[in-house]
């Protein structure tokens, strides 16, 4: 559980996410990963799991599931990535370096442009998996996912104005 109102918030969210592809795809156009904290990841893995899997349950606990079964075969291609990369090293760099678009900074470049989720977040599917279930029950909230999302825009606006210096009564030039 989050400790600030807008992390409880974010959570909220992404339990509606998790269980219906129609709010992910209200809340994916009007909130950037960031305002998800250090939940941003999970937020990336929904969206890749939308992407990658159109055809996968829209709603409830098959859904649910789903992007569960998605973020395992993620952390094992993170992983995956990560033994080849240090069976090369291990071997001396012996031929071309293995790709892996998980720390590739120019991968996210090129991931955002086309609409995809970043990489390097993606590789944080592993973390995601030790909380993936605290957000997995069903959402409880009576508010709207639309609701939702102004709360948590505004709780983000809000706790940035507190983040930043005042410069009220600084002499600028």
């Amino acid at each position: 559980m989050c400790t600030t109102y807008a992390g409880e918030l974010a959570e909220q969210v992404l339990t509606r996410m998790l269980w219906s592809r129609r709010s992910a795809g209200i809340v994916h156009p009007h909130v950037p990963v960031w305002m998800f904290g250090s939940r941003a990841a999970l937020a990336a893995l929904i969206a890749d799991h939308d992407q990658t899997h159109p055809d996968a349950p829209a709603d409830g606990e098959d859904r649910v599931t789903s992007i569960l079964e998605h973020v395992l075969m993620v952390a094992g291609d993170v992983a995956a990535a990560a033994a080849a990369h240090r069976d090369w090293v291990l071997g001396g760099g012996e031929g071309p370096e293995p790709a892996n678009p998980y720390r590739c900074p120019v991968a996210g470049i090129n991931a955002r442009a086309h609409g995809r989720p970043d990489p390097q977040l993606l590789a944080r599917a592993r973390d995601v998996l030790t909380y993936l279930p605290t957000l997995a029950g069903a959402p409880e909230s009576p508010r709207t996912t639309a609701g939702l999302i102004r709360e948590l825009r505004a709780a983000r606006d809000h706790e940035d104005q507190h983040d930043l210096p005042d410069v009220d009564d600084l002499d600028l030039p």
